[in-house]
């Protein structure tokens, strides 16, 4: 771990003051979460404490490449002219 020298030390908690008070995107949703969550736990007169949410997973899809997005561009385009010229459910 990096130490820091006193003056850096100072920089930086003089910059945590001034942002303390500026929410990032991060800080809205999470306001955002927790008040529906609060709100409906006041609907259903559930305590906080007797609350047991389920453990909540990010899914996250990663853009596909364009080699990729070209494959499936002409596999579409493929069986779009098959289903035209009627060529369309072989081996079925």
């Amino acid at each position: 771990m990096k130490t820091l020298s006193h003056r850096q030390y100072l920089t930086l908690h003089e910059w945590l003051k001034e942002q303390w008070d500026k929410p990032s995107r991060t800080d809205y949703y999470l306001m955002q979460l927790t008040a529906e969550v609060r709100s409906a736990l006041a609907n259903k007169q559930i305590p906080i404490g007797k609350c047991k949410l389920p453990p909540f997973e990010w899914k996250v899809t990663l853009p596909k490449s364009k080699e990729q997005q070209e494959k499936e561009t002409n596999l579409a385009y493929e069986q779009r002219t098959l289903a035209v010229l009627g060529l369309t459910g072989f081996g079925e």
